[in-house]
């Protein structure tokens, strides 16, 4: 079963129609977005401006 997904540190448990759903997470992911968001010329400052932008009333 481990090889079908690959091995992860932690599981996303959610149920789905009665079933337990375990979801591999893998703590490397926000990495990658973090060198996409660099790619693109996002900074961090971006990316809180964008936040409080969305959540103004």
């Amino acid at each position: 079963m481990v090889e079908a997904v690959g091995a992860s540190d932690y599981d996303d448990v959610a149920t789905e129609n009665g079933r337990i759903v375990l979801t591999p997470v893998h703590p490397g992911g926000a990495a990658s977005v973090r060198t996409c968001l660099a790619e693109l010329g996002i900074t961090e400052t971006d990316v809180t401006d964008a936040v409080t932008w969305a959540r103004q009333e």
